[in-house]
């Protein structure tokens, strides 16, 4: 998982979803990890490919 990368739960959701510290730690949708999927199995969001799609992976 990038190191910027944490998981929470969604108050609008109600799901576990990714956000990125670099946008900040309100967990907010405007701060969504932009390389996460939904997963059925887990019922859960987790991340896709951040090397590829975030600009900010480390």
């Amino acid at each position: 998982m990038c190191k910027n990368a944490y998981e929470q739960i969604s108050a609008r959701t109600g799901k576990l979803m990714v956000f990125c510290k670099r946008l900040g730690n309100d967990a907010l949708l405007s701060q969504l990890c932009i390389s996460q999927r939904f997963c059925k199995d887990k019922d859960r969001y987790i991340e896709n490919n951040s090397q590829k799609y975030c600009k900010y992976f480390e």
